[in-house]
């Protein structure tokens, strides 16, 4: 279980930093007008939704699934 939660805080950890990458980028290309903020509010909406239930997976039932798991073996 322990592994589990690394490897997800190391892919959490690397998304984010692709994120800032991402926002950067936008910001050298577009400047902060309202194309840029359109853009960053359009990305962020999904983002938001899967991230809730990306949480929700590796909170409840990944954990709850390897003790199953170790109670069956």
């Amino acid at each position: 279980m322990k592994s589990t939660a690394l490897i997800l805080m190391v892919i959490t950890v690397i998304s984010k930093m692709l994120g800032f990458l991402r926002v950067s980028l936008l910001a050298k290309y577009f400047g902060a007008g309202t194309v840029a903020y359109a853009f960053n509010l359009a990305s962020q909406f999904p983002i938001v939704i899967f991230s809730f239930i990306a949480a929700g997976i590796s909170t409840g039932f990944i954990p709850t699934y390897k003790r199953l798991e170790k109670k069956n073996i």
